[in-house]
């Protein structure tokens, strides 16, 4: 839960495009470590954990390095969904 609250402010606040990177870079970090915590517990929970972090890194990214789909970016994705890069 805590960790759609922090997207959700992500995406509905006028953060700056740096402040974006940073705040989905520190998401990322977030979720990897989560990730990593559940390896030994729940191989599922862990791989959808360590989904995300790549995914919100990839944001991070597409928003620093001004791509055309990062505006993608703001939108809400569920595991399996995300940027699209033609």
């Amino acid at each position: 839960m805590e960790f759609m609250i922090v997207e959700w402010l992500i995406n509905e606040s006028d953060l700056s495009p740096g402040e974006k990177v940073e705040a989905r870079f520190e998401l990322a970090e977030k979720y990897l470590k989560r990730g990593k915590s559940l390896i030994d517990e729940d191989v599922i929970q862990a791989c959808e954990k360590l989904y995300k972090s790549v995914e919100e890194a990839i944001k991070a990214l597409a928003i620093a390095e001004r791509l055309s789909e990062a505006g993608e970016a703001d939108e809400p994705t569920t595991c399996g969904g995300g940027l699209r890069f033609s």
